[in-house]
């Protein structure tokens, strides 16, 4: 197992592990990124780039959250999601599977997006909306 104060080139950015509020260890955030001691990063997710994660959010299984994306408030990031550009993902919003968001996407509410679901370019889904499958959602 990786020391917690070890560090690490992860996507060409230098990383460090995340301490969660139990004193379980997170995989890998980069130097760049901000992560709050309150929230919760899973040990296999990773946090790139500029990426602002804040509040009681979850980001656990093989999520990766990259770029400008801001994930706050109650929001859980799962299982294969990828979060990139300028997305905000905020409220109880859950994105999991493979769901990709990338842009200027905002997702807040209740919303859901799974499966393969693609959401780009300048997009708010919100309420309690539930974006499966293969739905490619494109602004």
């Amino acid at each position: 197992m990786t020391h917690p104060n070890a560090t690490k080139l992860v996507q060409g950015q230098l990383c460090k592990r995340h301490i969660n509020l139990d004193d379980s260890v997170g995989r890998w955030v980069a130097q760049t990124a901000h992560v709050a001691p309150t929230v919760h990063i899973g040990s296999e997710a990773v946090v790139l780039g500029n990426a602002q994660i804040s509040g009681n959010a979850f980001v656990f299984g093989n999520a990766r959250i990259s770029g400008n994306a801001r994930i706050f408030g109650d929001a859980q990031i799962f299982d294969k999601a990828r979060i990139s550009g300028n997305a905000q993902i905020f409220d109880k919003a859950r994105i999991s599977g493979n769901a990709q968001i990338s842009g200027n996407v905002f997702v807040f509410g209740y919303a859901q997006i799974s499966d393969r679901a693609q959401i780009r370019g300048k997009v708010q889904i919100s309420g309690y909306a539930r974006i499966l499958g293969n739905a490619q959602i494109r602004g």
